[in-house]
């Protein structure tokens, strides 16, 4: 047993609990950012499809 920052004692088996929680809240946290950029991406070239047809249509034609 060793004496951790906060004075409790850790057993063998809890002083590598902490660098689990990290690996996984990152795990969460990077599904998260797949999740997202899923949704976001997809949106995200429709608008850029219509600006451009906007932008061809409008733009471009004399007045």
């Amino acid at each position: 047993m060793t004496r951790g920052a906060r004075g409790r004692t850790l057993c063998r088996d809890e002083r590598g609990q902490t660098f689990v929680e990290y690996v996984m809240i990152l795990g969460l946290v990077s599904a998260i950012i797949i999740a997202v950029t899923g949704i976001v991406v997809p949106g995200l070239g429709v608008v850029v499809v219509r600006l451009f047809t906007h932008m061809s249509v409008y733009l471009t034609t004399p007045m």
